[in-house]
């Protein structure tokens, strides 16, 4: 047999496989863009529908009244002690 027509066959065998190869890989995907996808759905890395997650956001709010009183009182009561006791 001719090495150029065992070659020629080969690289024909080769390219019909990738190409069945490209579209079953092409089949298998669930989307392809976020339009493929129902409402709530975004398309993945991976190919596939992924509900869009809820995030949600606690807002806390905070109170240094308390705080700034116990800081005011400590710096008062050591400026009184200070006054009192003079420093050496």
């Amino acid at each position: 047999m001719n090495k150029k027509a065992n070659a020629g066959f080969f690289i024909f065998g080769l390219i019909i496989i990738l190409i069945i190869g490209y579209y079953v890989t092409i089949e298998s995907r669930d989307c392809n863009s976020n339009t493929d996808c129902e409402e709530g759905f975004y398309c993945g890395s991976d190919y596939a529908c992924h509900q869009i997650p809820v995030i949600e956001k606690i807002v806390k709010s905070h109170d240094f009244t308390i705080a700034a009183i116990i800081l005011s009182v400590g710096a008062i009561i050591t400026a009184i002690i200070l006054k009192r006791r003079p420093l050496p």
